[in-house]
């Protein structure tokens, strides 16, 4: 009792608690703003990491930075109307490959795909108890349509693979079928890791 009683005296005496500090982390589009100049973009950009040019166009600037020591690293997308603006962005603070860029067209849309893969070792729990090394092997997949600003990303190949056997796999594809972008493939063994949206786009 007397315990309750001090821990009321000194709340009563401090008043309310102080609000929390909120430190504001800048993004890269914050940090180097839209420009109408690539160039002095390209140059601001750098700053921030190691650039590698995925796809170099008149409209579109799909890059690669390679920062895994802060908060920067990852793929962006940038589209130019009057300036060049950043349309979306894969965060990735790993290794990895990018497996491919092309131009697509699903149904009505247009626009660019790419696909990036991951490996990470770590380790894993089958049963939530015992725990095993094992490495997760994933294909994200990011498309950026030109009538919609951002992008979509998902998970369109998968495997988890623990003392040479693959206990979790997916292998996905992307196909435009009754108004909708579908990731079709057999998901019986996606399991907890590699488990993946059947749908990233609906249309009306």
């Amino acid at each position: 009792m007397k315990r309750w009683l001090v821990l009321a005296l000194l709340l009563a005496s401090t008043g309310t608690a102080s609000p929390r500090r909120v430190v504001h982390m800048p993004t890269l589009p914050e940090v180097c703003p839209s420009n109408a100049e690539w160039d002095k973009l390209d140059a601001c950009i750098r700053r921030h990491g190691t650039m590698k040019v995925l796809r170099d166009e008149p409209a579109l600037k799909i890059i690669d930075l390679d920062d895994r020591m802060s908060r920067f690293g990852g793929i962006y997308v940038y589209a130019f109307k009057t300036k060049w603006d950043m349309r979306g962005t894969m965060r990735l603070w790993q290794e990895h490959d990018v497996l491919g860029v092309q131009h697509v067209t699903y149904g009505k849309h247009k626009g660019i795909r790419f696909d990036v893969g991951l490996s990470t070792a770590m380790p894993f729990t089958l049963d939530g108890e015992t725990s095993m090394q094992g490495v997760l092997r994933q294909q994200e997949t990011m498309v950026c349509f030109e009538d919609a600003w951002g992008c979509l990303q998902a998970i369109t190949s998968c495997e988890l693979l623990m003392r040479g056997k693959a206990y979790y796999s997916f292998r996905g594809t992307l196909a435009y079928a009754d108004k909708q972008l579908q990731i079709v493939g057999d998901r019986s063994r996606s399991g907890t890791y590699c488990t993946s949206p059947e749908i990233m786009l609906q249309d009306q």
